[in-house]
């Protein structure tokens, strides 16, 4: 059964070295751990001359590629070819046995070698008791009813506004580097190719790749295709419960894509923030698992030889802060030429320091940051009295028995504080009980007393479920979520907000109300709303440079999915969801500049 309140938290991304066949043979033949050292190292090597871009040539570039592999094989470094560049960095990336690695640097027409990292979306903390979840990654809380407004997070940052004024983006290209994009969903054009939305892109990896060596599902070698479509999700999640495999991708790009640019096609769509600009796709991510950073590189040369003019990057390897790195001046050299390049800070907030990471870090990069959306998705019930009823949000008490979808619980009654004289409980006050919860649903307040010695004793009294509501003693405390785990007794314990209470409250006093599960989520206000999120990346840079540069709506944001899952539509959380904001609001910007004032 699917869950109603599920968290994944989206792209932003571990870094490590990994061993890959090649693609492309170049001059001489990569050892292996058969000639009796460790397994081939993946490594960018820089040339001299300058790529295509800055003034170099293309056949100067390939010149110096084929030198380079001629000059390897005449040294005995045996050398295979990954990817080859000559647009925005000038060099190739290759495979070479570790104990030739180190010579790399010594071949004629060698200007610097890098290593290759993996580039990884980060796997699911589960969490339905806190607002955008307080765990790094990308929160999915959302499978189900859901009435989740996207509205919210473009009223955030003013593109409902702009887009009336005239500003939609309209004739400008965003390329989304990313897992895919479901170009058959009707809110991103129902097709692909010229006069679509979605009007061109590539696949660099295929379905199986996989680049991370420690997965189960490690595939390192590409199976590029022009189609840009992601995998199922459907099946990307099933491979996902595997041990040992990499998460599933599937989803993200089309999440991505939505947010920057969507455009409803019916009551129930989304509407991006640009809905009227032009999508490329590059799809740099199997079904599950890890990238690399050189073929984020081939994507971005091929955006630029597109045309892009607005570049996303949800995606980043986290920690590798370092802005010499071959993304950071591939990336500086879209720049250059007026690509407006936007990248996820990251969404390792909770680790502190220095966790922003590449592409983010180059500087001319907008790296962005993640706040919370003015609403996000809560499980609910149903208090009913009479022919009134009330639909609640609710969160799961931590750690008591997960509440069912569907039943009557029982009546509720109102006990007051609920706390207990037992002086074992921590803040134990007498308080007793305003009436008896004995096969009821005790309807309990926040104070005085902890979580855990509130809802122990309505359980000893006989509760059928205990749902604790907000006390609105001060501003901070509107909202669903407040702190505590309890020992769970086998009865579901749930927090409401202190509105709510109030309301059942007076359903109680005129006459009998009962607690009807469901299987919905509706929409709560965020008492975070415009806060930044728990998981957010922050700098500095390792050069110290000030990142990330803005923030934008990431926690809790409705966008596209693919079709074959979920309706075409979900709820996730990350700075992966802030960066195409921005991405959206460049395009309309770069579509209808703002008057200057005089």
């Amino acid at each position: 059964m699917k869950s109603r309140f599920r968290v994944i938290l989206g792209l932003v991304l571990g870094c490590a070295l990994f061993a890959i066949p090649g693609l492309a043979a170049g001059a001489g033949s990569a050892r292996t751990a058969a000639d009796g050292v460790s397994a081939n190292q993946a490594y960018f090597v820089q040339l001299a001359g300058q790529p295509s871009a800055r003034g170099g040539s293309k056949a100067a570039a390939k010149a110096a590629r084929d030198a380079f592999y001629k000059n390897a094989s005449a040294m005995g470094i045996g050398v295979t070819q990954r990817q080859a560049f000559d647009t925005l960095w000038n060099g190739v990336s290759v495979t070479v046995s570790a104990r030739d690695a180190g010579a790399l640097a010594t071949v004629p027409g060698v200007e610097a070698v890098y290593p290759v990292s993996t580039i990884s979306l980060n796997s699911p903390s589960p969490s339905a008791t806190a607002e955008d979840s307080r765990s790094d990654g990308e929160v999915t809380p959302s499978r189900g009813n859901s009435v989740i407004d996207d509205a919210n997070s473009n009223t955030m940052i003013g593109s409902d506004v702009a887009n009336t004024a005239g500003a939609t983006g309209a004739g400008v290209k965003i390329a989304i580097v990313d897992s895919g994009v479901d170009y058959n969903h009707p809110d991103l054009g129902g097709c692909f190719g010229t006069g679509c939305k979605v009007a061109g892109g590539y696949d660099f990896v295929g379905d199986t790749f996989d680049s991370q060596s420690t997965d189960s599902t490690y595939q390192p070698i590409p199976h590029p295709d022009a189609d840009p479509a992601p995998c199922d999700p459907n099946v990307a999640d099933q491979i996902a419960q595997q041990p040992g495999a990499g998460v599933s991708n599937a989803g993200h790009g089309t999440h991505v894509a939505g947010i920057a640019a969507a455009k409803a096609a019916a009551a129930n769509g989304v509407t991006g923030v640009a809905p009227d600009a032009t999508l490329l796709a590059y799809r740099v991510f199997g079904c599950n698992g890890s990238t690399s950073d050189d073929i984020i590189i081939a994507a971005l040369e091929r955006a630029y030889n597109d045309g892009a003019q607005v570049v996303n990057m949800s995606l980043g390897d986290s920690f590798n802060n370092f802005a010499s790195s071959p993304d950071a001046p591939a990336t500086q050299t879209l720049v250059d030429h007026g690509v407006v390049v936007v990248a996820a800070s990251g969404n390792s907030g909770a680790n502190g320091l220095f966790s922003t990471g590449a592409p983010s870090v180059a500087p001319g990069a907008i790296s962005v940051a993640s706040v919370n959306n003015l609403a996000f998705p809560a499980a609910s019930f149903d208090a009913v009295s009479g022919g009134t009823t009330a639909h609640v949000a609710y969160a799961q008490l931590q750690t008591t028995t997960a509440a069912p979808t569907s039943g009557t619980a029982g009546d509720f009654v109102y006990v007051g504080r609920g706390c207990s004289a037992d002086p074992t409980l921590p803040l134990a006050t007498d308080d007793p009980y305003l009436a008896d919860p004995n096969g009821k649903v005790a309807l309990i307040v926040r104070g005085l007393c902890t979580f855990d010695a509130k809802y122990k004793r309505a359980v000893a009294a006989g509760a059928k479920a205990v749902v604790i509501m907000n006390d609105g003693a001060n501003p901070t405390r509107v909202g669903l979520f407040f702190g505590g785990s309890v020992v769970d007794k086998g009865v579901p314990g749930v927090t409401i907000s202190f509105t709510d209470g109030v309301t059942i409250r007076s359903m109680i006093a005129a006459g009998t109300t009962s607690l009807n599960w469901t299987a919905n989520t509706v929409q709560a206000a965020d008492p975070t709303a415009g806060q930044i999120s728990s998981f957010s990346s922050y700098g500095l840079a390792s050069d110290l440079a000030l990142k990330p540069d803005i923030s934008a709506p990431g926690g809790n944001i409705l966008s596209t999915w693919p079709l074959s899952q979920d309706g075409g539509y979900n709820v996730i959380s990350g700075t992966s969801m802030a960066s195409p904001h921005v991405a959206g609001a460049v395009a309309d910007y770069l579509q209808k500049p703002p008057s200057r004032p005089r």
